[in-house]
């Protein structure tokens, strides 16, 4: 595996997804957050309706808190590796 990303071994990945998740939890616990135009897809989600919601490079990392739990959602992630361990990290919310 020599020149290959440390990111390529399952076991990195894994460790790297754990870590994350951590550090997740610790800033949701720790900041305080507001919701803004949460009104919206609380409507569609009580009528049924599908709809997609994007979180852009800068959010990305708090997504897990950002959808509401018991509720289905399918999360499109790209298949590098990078986009592995964010697979992997939202794995441990559920995802």
């Amino acid at each position: 595996m020599a020149g290959k990303s440390l990111l390529a071994r399952p076991w990195a990945r894994a460790a790297v997804a754990s870590l994350a998740a951590l550090y997740i939890r610790l800033v949701w616990a720790t900041s305080r957050w507001e919701v803004r135009g949460g009104e919206r897809a609380a409507a569609l989600h009580a009528e049924g309706r599908a709809f997609i919601v994007c979180f852009w490079h800068g959010r990305i990392i708090m997504m897990p808190h950002g959808w509401a739990r018991g509720r289905p959602a399918s999360v499109l992630i790209s298949p590098h590796r990078d986009g592995r361990v964010i697979a992997e990290t939202m794995g441990h919310f559920g995802f």
